[in-house]
């Protein structure tokens, strides 16, 4: 009998083995499972992160370039209006009644032997020959005169002072403007900041 009791503690020392190591097991895949769990949790949680960030910085970005171009084409607006007031003024002015008077007076001060003058196709077929001089061939221009003294050009076309209207009355023509415009943009942006 000896032998049988062997065998059967063998086996029953195998099972008990068999059973430690499968509680072990279970043990450890438990552990890997709770791990694996956790890992997937916290890049989960990190992914989340990451994505909210960049979402916010993508929207902030959108939001910049919205601004930026909105901003770009209102100022494209505002300068085309100022252009559109500048044209405005010129036309009028080239209307007036004095304005052939206005032109004849300049030839007379600025104008001298060999000078030729030169004017749009308009003001020459209009009053050229009422200069004083034989006006030169027309030249493409609004309006006004230019005198040329040889290699010297003297420019009162109105091109040339619209360029220099614009670029010294922009700022006050803005004001005067877009004064009432500003100031609701203003308010508007202030109501709708984040508070």
């Amino acid at each position: 009998m000896a032998a049988e009791e062997l065998i059967q503690k063998i086996i029953n020392d195998g099972r008990e083995r068999a059973a430690a190591i499968r509680a072990r097991a279970q043990e450890r895949s438990e552990e890997i499972r709770r791990r694996t769990q956790e890992t997937i949790a916290k890049l989960e949680t990190d992914s989340r992160e990451t994505t909210r960030r960049e979402t916010e910085a993508i929207l902030e970005r959108s939001r910049s370039r919205a601004r930026l171009e909105r901003n770009k084409r209102l100022l494209a607006g505002r300068w085309a209006v100022i252009d559109n007031v500048i044209s405005q003024a010129l036309e009028r002015f080239i209307q007036s009644p004095d304005y052939p008077k206005l032109i004849a007076g300049v030839v007379q001060r600025l104008a001298g032997p060999g000078s030729t003058v030169h004017l749009s196709q308009e003001d020459t077929r209009r009053f050229g020959t009422g200069l004083g001089f034989q006006p030169g061939e027309p030249v493409a221009i609004k309006g006004g005169v230019i005198i040329r003294n040889g290699p010297t050009e003297l420019n009162f076309s109105l091109d040339e002072l619209g360029k220099l209207a614009r670029a010294e009355l922009a700022g006050e023509l803005a004001r005067t403007l877009f004064e009432q415009e500003s100031a609701g943009e203003s308010r508007a942006r202030q109501a709708s900041a984040p508070r």
